[in-house]
Formats: structure tokens, sequence, C-alpha cells
């Protein structure tokens, strides 16, 4: 009976949609059309009937008053019966959202106290029409009435008014409100509570939105958001086409006009893509001082237009036991590698223990495919959308990655350490050097945990391979680099950079097995060492390489050792630092050694494919020199002369290098510059040592390693000599620690070394003249640009954490970011303070107000209260002073930056500053005029500082006190 009055076609449907540019649209219709509106009709079981024409993917609310007492009937008294038709008059399957009986989709009248009760519909895709029935169900007759009159609105409005008709080729734009309540003329405040509208993508997938900031208010950098939500036709989430940042609050991203007010930015919604809701909300501004005109501006993209964007990530994948790359594609089908990579996001709340496994299949659709077909890309996200990398992968600029073999089907798996605060793990493809159609991935991945105790890095087995040894100490805290054990085959120049950066257990072939039970190191290091930490006693010599020159093994404590390591489960590093010269050398074979370790480190790049292709090693990594800035730092301990400086070797038997240094010293002598050649072989009998005579009187001794920093000192130029100028990564160690010196670096030319420090170094020899060419200005700035790029990423405990990460040794890295702390002596200062938050986003990751002596105790927690919301933490001074006072508390890294409200220095500078703390103990001045020399005292204030110092800079600020400052 029900359905025979729901097919009736004589009544006339009501059209909702008007087509107008200015709001959703809304409408009165009549349940009863013989009646007047403000008639009360009972309802029956016989339902009132109305047609509603509907947008495809739009959402439609009714609300209508019920005139009887609340209290005489309950929640099920009324019901509201929904049929969804074609344009064909055939129905189609809800959205969802809605329950389902046998009589059909349905929703129950549950009226407010106010008798207003409010029913909101999502329209399916293919939907145009919408049958609602209005009638009685468990109330008895006469019980529940309605108004005849029922508000029905439209709350999803198309960016164009018309669907693109076939074959059409011209862009769209259209002009849209962003609140229904207002025209496009008005102004709206923007506030905490979203303001919200909904957008069709059924035809236009890429579009530009472009509004307006009004009024004399200065919008901040994150005064003001946008918040997404894409959803398919069902209305559940899909994400967005390109990457959006994540966070708590879901896809976000920042307001940030231009000087007229006038912001943009682009939507581009993914193939099942049916709406997305766009929301606007106030941020760091306080709620209704930012205002914006109700008019947007809608401009339809070409599909190009998200191209060069990175591809977005989709939505969040629940059902653990069914991940899909292509949601559009059934589970365990077959889906086509593209060139735009393709993610899954697999949060990680059921995924227990600290490695978990990921595996997928390939199969290649032709013959003749590469090792490195395409790419597994792979990274971890914390709860607020921000990415963290794997440990154990190279990594791009944009990610982490595995190639992929297309050689045969095969599955691809990686095992992955989970690292802390890592709440999402992202799963993608892309193809590299195999052409579309050419790769088929199955669209299922599988995601499991190996163990829910901690895991230690893969051991490499004989016949390729693997294991996972699974220690029982599961709860016990990652440690920080530096409190790792490292047992340490090396010469003295490497020892040196090296020690710092964990604690280091010396072996020697009579001792190693002693230390080793003793010490129980974590890893094993060694490099293409030629002597020994010990340079005079050499144990270690003619005992790391092969060589065809030996009739018996000279390598029996070292295999020995990796016998050892394998059966402990300790892994094993070896870092051939003599790549490329002798790769294939077999009197001095290095390589021979390096592929019996589990992980093989090399300097230059261009050898990691050989280890792989020609020994079949599977994990080879590029670790390039670096500096230790505890050696070799800028502090300025007397003044330098101005010309250049040598610390190296003549080797005659090098025809193209002698003659290269031949012009270069020519070319600095010429230049009236002083030239000082320490000379490494001072003393030697060896003629191939032997300076030329023209440049004997310029020589003198070497100086020992520990001294070398201040022979590079002595010059405001050092000059870099390298013998491998064909290497993109294998240069000479001097030219980091010449740069973190403080001293411009001049050398003969190199592609490797021009494109690894751009900008950052000078060349001379045949064809250049740059030392020629110097003035005073261009050489300070390139001092104090290659001194910062050094100190912030090639130090030797970067060097030390990229090891442990390609090898997947958990521990904690280190915190780089900085607590901010501001002291302010009134509530506009504070207020001040919250606002330069922006301007140190980059750098800073917490704030801290200290409230001054103006301030009371107890001001902390009111103010606290007021003004938590922005992010930052209220310290009274009051209480700093009489109480204990524990830094951890308030710093979330090692250092603070302490900078007053008013202060002129740039979060530039902060991070510079903070680079220096790699080598100094005490507080460092910021900008201070005076750089790289140490002051008995300084005032409180614009100083960056470790832990430590925290109490004393909260108690002193603004004071002029005694300690061992540090001027930068």
């Amino acid at each position: 009976m029900l359905r025979k009055l729901f097919d009736r076609q004589e009544i006339q449907p009501h059209s909702i949609w008007t087509g107008e540019d200015t709001a959703q649209p809304r409408s009165f219709v009549l349940l009863d059309s013989n009646s007047d509106p403000d008639a009360h009709l009972v309802l029956r079981k016989r339902p009132y009937e109305v047609r509603l024409q509907v947008v495809p993917g739009s959402e439609v609310t009714s609300t209508f008053q019920t005139v009887s007492n609340p209290d005489q009937h309950g929640t099920k008294s009324g019901i509201i019966w929904v049929k969804f038709l074609d344009s064909s008059g055939t129905e189609v399957p809800s959205r969802g959202r809605i329950s389902k009986g046998r009589q059909g989709n349905y929703v129950y009248i549950v009226p407010n106290a106010l008798g207003v009760s409010e029913t909101t519909l999502y329209i399916p895709m293919d939907c145009t029409e919408v049958v609602l029935g209005f009638a009685l169900w468990k109330g008895y007759a006469g019980s529940l009435s309605l108004t005849n009159a029922v508000r029905v609105r439209h709350n999803v409005l198309p960016p164009f008014s018309e669907s693109r008709q076939s074959g059409a080729g011209d862009l769209r734009s259209n002009r849209i409100s962003v609140s229904r309540e207002h025209g496009t003329a008005s102004e709206v405040g923007l506030g905490r509570e979203p303001l919200s509208l909904d957008i069709s993508t059924l035809d236009a997938k890429h579009l530009r939105v472009q509004g307006q900031f009004v009024g004399s208010e200065p919008v901040g950098l994150r005064d003001a958001v946008a918040l997404f939500r894409f959803a398919d036709k069902h209305g559940a989430e899909v994400g967005s086409l390109t990457d959006i940042p994540r966070g708590p609050v879901g896809e976000y991203i920042y307001l940030v006009p231009d000087s007229s007010g006038a912001f943009s930015f682009e939507v581009h919604a993914p193939s099942d893509c049916a709406s997305v809701r766009i929301a606007f909300a106030a941020w760091h501004a306080e709620p209704g001082k930012l205002r914006i005109l109700n008019a947007l501006d809608i401009v339809e993209l070409g599909t190009e237009s998200a191209d060069d964007l990175r591809p977005g990530f989709g939505p969040p994948q629940t059902n653990g036991k069914a991940l899909q790359f292509n949601r559009l594609h059934e589970l365990g089908a077959n889906v086509a590698v593209t060139s735009r990579a393709r993610w899954a996001r697999i949060p990680l709340a059921d995924t227990k223990g600290p490695q978990i496994q990921v595996q997928f299949s390939v199969i290649p659709q032709v013959e003749g495919l590469s090792r490195k077909s395409a790419l597994a890309l792979l990274e971890f996200a914390d709860k607020d959308g921000g990415r963290i990398c794997p440990a154990g992968l190279p990594t791009s600029e944009e990610y982490a990655y595995k190639y992929i073999d297309g050689r045969r089907p095969n599955d691809v798996s990686l095992t992955l350490t989970v690292p802390r605060g890592a709440t999402e793990l992202r799963v993608g493809t892309v193809l590299w050097e195999a052409a579309a159609g050419e790769l088929l991935t199955s669209n299922q991945i599988w995601v499991k945990a190996l163990s829910a105790s901690k895991q230690v890095p893969a051991k490499k087995k004989a016949g390729g391979t693997s294991t996972v040894a699974v220690i029982d100490d599961a709860d016990e805290a990652p440690r920080r680099a530096r409190e790792l054990k490292v047992a340490l085959i090396a010469d003295e120049f490497t020892y040196n950079c090296f020690k710092y950066e964990f604690n280091p257990i010396v072996i020697e072939p009579h001792n190693w097995r002693e230390r080793f039970e003793a010490d129980r190191p974590d890893i094993f290091f060694c490099e293409s060492a030629w002597s020994g930490v010990d340079s005079e006693k050499r144990p270690w010599k003619g005992r790391i390489y092969a060589s065809s020159n030996f009739a018996r093994e000279n390598r029996t404590e070292l295999l020995e050792i990796l016998e050892w390591c394998d059966n402990e489960d300790i892994p094993t590093v070896f870092w051939n630092k003599e790549d490329p010269t002798h790769f294939d050398d077999k009197v001095h074979n290095f390589i021979d050694t390096a592929v019996r370790f589990d992980h093989v480190f090399t300097t230059d790049v261009t050898c990691v494919p050989r280890y792989e292709e020609e020994y079949g090693h599977s994990s080879v990594h590029c670790l390039p020199f670096a500096t230790q800035p505890k050696l070799f730092n800028p502090i300025e301990t007397s003044p330098r002369d101005q010309g250049v400086s040598f610390a190296g070797s003549w080797y005659a038997n090098h025809l193209d290098r002698s003659k290269e240094m031949e012009v270069i010293f020519d070319q600095i002598l010429d230049a009236g510059m002083d030239l000082r050649i320490f000379d490494r072989f001072w003393g030697s009998e060896d003629e191939l040592h032997h300076f030329p005579e023209r440049y004997r009187p310029f020589t003198n001794p070497a100086v020992p390693h520990s001294k070398i920093a201040d022979a590079y000192k002595s010059t405001t130029l050092g000059l870099n000599i390298n013998t491998v100028t064909s290497s993109p990564t294998m240069f000479a160690r001097r030219i980091f620690e010449l740069m973190s010196c403080n001293t411009l670096v001049v050398s003969n030319y190199s592609e490797g070394v021009a494109e690894f420090f751009k900008g950052r170094i000078l060349f001379a020899g045949d064809g250049h003249s740059d030392v020629q060419d110097l003035d005073a200005a261009t050489a300070d700035h390139v001092r104090h640009a290659a001194l910062h790029d050094v100190l912030a990423h090639h130090t030797y405990e970067r060097r030390f954490e990229q090891i442990l990460d390609s090898i997947g040794f958990d521990y904690a890295k280190s915190h780089r970011m900085i607590t901010l702390v501001c002291p302010v002596e009134s509530e506009a200062e504070l207020n001040q303070a919250i606002a330069r938050q922006g301007e140190y986003v980059d750098v800073v990751d917490r704030v801290v107000i200290v409230l001054g002596r103006s301030f009371q105790k107890s001001d902390a927690s009111y103010f606290q209260a007021k003004y938590g919301r922005f992010g930052v933490v209220i310290l009274s001074w009051a209480w700093a002073v009489n109480e204990s006072l524990d830094p951890s508390t308030f710093i979330s890294g090692d250092s603070f930056a302490f900078i007053s409200p008013d202060s002129t220095v740039s979060a530039k500078a902060i991070y510079e500053a903070s680079l220096h703390r790699a080598y100094v103990d005490g507080p460092v001045v910021i900008q201070s005029g005076e750089p790289y020399r140490f002051s008995a005292q300084h005032a409180v204030e614009d100083i960056v500082a470790g832990p430590a110092f925290f109490k004393k800079a909260v108690v002193n600020y603004g004071k002029t006190i005694s300690d061992n400052f540090y001027l930068v």
C-alpha cells in the first residue's frame, strides 16, 4: 500500500533549486495543497506526500513544527518515509546515514522541547527527485499534528549553475556566498565555530577559490584557517587529490591574504569525490576580529593544474584487513602504477610493537623492465599530521623510498621501525624507470606487527636471507645516539671526529674479544682503516683490506669479530672512505672486506649501485665526510692573516693534480695574497712529496690533527685540492672543516663540489679566477652561509644519525626545534609576544611566557586560562625565584631562546645561534656584533642556551651577569 502511494504521479514535484548564485536556496512546501499554510494537519497512517526536485550530491534539510504536546507521544510516534528517484523515475539507493526497513527508507519525527523537528537528507549522486511521506507510526490517532508548511533548505551549492555540456571546453566561474543567512555583498565575522559550505565536485574536480578579508585588521600567518572534507557519493571521506596538511581537526590550510586582503587557494578533488565541505574559522585571531566578504569566486581549473603538486594521501583506512591503494577498485584487484603517486593512509592504533612489516605484490606487463621500475614510497605521520621519515630507507627531497623490481612478478616487503609519536603509516607507489601501463600492483596491502617486543636491525645471513632478533626489553625507552656503545676500528682522524657522537670502544687485534664481552657494544663500526686509532703503534696496519700480495688471510681477527657479532645479533657497519679511488684496487682491496658487513657506507654515491649489482649487497648507502664542531669551529683565538692556508701534501706522481696545484698557487701569489703551506711530508726523503723549489719558501712543518684547526684559522681563506673530481659526493674532509672554522674555501673545480656546495665555495685553477675577483663583502657573505650550512647539515652528529636511520636502529632522535621564552611586564607585552609566534613558527615548537616582577604569583593561573588556547605556557617569575624549577617542564628540546617581546632578532638569527651550541656549553648571544668570541659578562636577553641555564635566565632576565657568554 505504501509503495503504491509513493508511486502516484499526479503530485507535481516542488522545484527548490533556483539556480541563483547568492546562497543555498530554500523554500516552503505544503503537505496539503488544499489547506492554508498555517493550518494544523493531524497525521494519519496514510502519508502526506511531498515531491522535491533536488541537485544530485546535495543535502536537503526539512524543518517543521509539531503542534501537539510532545509528552503525548513517544519518539516513534511519527515517521517520514523517504524515496530517492533518478531522472527516469527509478528508485536509487541512499547515501547512508538513514534507516532502512522492509517498507523503505525512513526517519522518525523527533521534535525538540519547542516542538521543532529537523531532518537532513544526503542526496545520492544519481538522484534528481526525493519523495517524502509524513505519516503516523506508533502514536495513536490524533496524537500528533504538524503545521502544513514545511521549510526545505538546500545545503549544497554546486559551484556552477549548469553542468558542463558534452564537448564544451571553456572553463567556468561563479560567485557564491559563505553564509546562507547573508547576501554576497555583506560581511561575515570568523569565529571559533567554523562557517561552512558544501560544493559539488560532480563535473568540476579542480577549482580555485578566491575570497577577500575586509577591514583594517592585519591578518597574521595563523590567524584564520580553511578546513576541508572531501566525500564520495555515499558521504564517506576520500581525501584531497593533492597534499593538504592534516591535523587533529582534519585537512586544513592557513588563510594568508596579500596586501589588499585577498586570499585564494586551490581545491583538487579525486575521481571518486562527489562534494567538498569548506569551512572558515578564526584560529589564533580573536573570534569576530577578522571579517571576510560573504562572496567567494569559484574558478574552474584545468585537469593539469594538479600535475606538479604533491599527491594527497586519501582517507584513513580503518579496516586493517582490507587496505587498498585505490578505493575505486575491488580489494585484491590489480591496478596500474602511475607517474602520479597513489597513497594509502593506515592508522597505527591497532598495530602493536616497535616494528611492522608492509607487503604488496607487483606484476610486470612487459618484458625488459629494470630493477628500478617504480618506487615504493613510505612515511609516518604524527597526530598533528607532521611527517616522520622512516629509518633505514634512502630519502629524496620529498619521500623515503625503496626501488620496486619490475623484472619479474614479486612481493615488495619492507620492515619498518615505528618512530615514537607516529600515529599513521602512509604507503604509496609511483613509476620510476617504467612507463605508463607497464607495471601493475595488487590493490591490497598487508601490514602486520612483527612482535610486541623490541627488535634489533635485520642481520644479513649467508645466502641473502635475513632474520630479526627479538629482545625481551620492549619497555626500555630508546637511548639517545650519544648513549650508544660502538665498538670501533678507525684511523686517528675518523676516531677524533666520531668520538663525541657515541661511547667509543676502541678495539685492537689482541683485545677485541675481551672488550666485546665486557662492554657489550650496540654496534660494530669499522672504516677502511690503514693503521688504527694509535697512529704510532698502527695495530690494524694491513689487517683491514684484502690484497693480492698476501699469500695467507691477513684479516683473521676482523673476520672473527664479524662472526662474533653475527652470533650476538650486533649490527656491523663498514664505512669505505677510499671509494672510488680504490674500488677496483686488488692490492688494497677494501671492497672484499666491506661486503662482508651487514651495512656498507661509501663516500661516493656512484659506487652504491656497483656494490648492489656487482656484489649483490642489499644495504648500501652514501655517507660523505663532515665536520666535528668541537674540533673545527669559528672561535677566534688570534687575528687572521689576509692570505690562504693549505694543509696537505705534494704528489708528483699525480700529474694532473700537481699541474692544477701549480696554477692555483700562482694565482694566489699573483693576487698579492700570502700563501701558507703546512706540509704533511715535511722532512721526508721521498722526492715524490717534495714541493717544487719555488713554493718551498711558503712551506711549514705539519701540525697534528688536534691542532689543525688553528692552522685553518690562521688565514681568511683555506685551500682544498680534490684528487677525485668526478664524484658528486666524494671530496676531501678539509672542505667541511674549513667551512666550520669560518674560513672561506678555495678549491680546484669539480662538478660534484659545485653542486654539493652551491654558491658557498670559490674556485681557482684553469678557467677559474674567483680568488682574483674576490671582494671583502662577498667573502664575508659566503663564509657566513657556508659556516651555518655545514653546522646545520654536515656534522658527524648528523652523519651518525644517518647511519642509525639507514640500518633501522631504534634511538631517541635529537630535538632540534627551539623553545621560545619571552619575559613580559604587562598584558600588552604578553599579547605582543603571542602575536609574534607566527614569525618563529619554522624554528620554535613551544612558547613560554614569563610574567615579570610586576605580576603577582597568582596571576599565572589566570593568564594560563585566558591565553592557553594559543599554545603558550605561562610561568610566574615570583614562583620561579622562590621554588625549585625543573627545566624539562618547560623546555621541549635541547635549547631555548630567551627573547624580549620587542626584540628585533629574526627566526633565522635564532636558528643560526642555536647551531653554535654544537661546540659551546654556555649561553650564546644572538647578533652581538662581535662574533665568535667569549665574554665574561652580558645582559640576559636575546640569547640561546641549554636547559641548565634556564632558571638562571628566568631569575636574572634583563640583568647583566657573569657567565661564559659566547657571542655570535
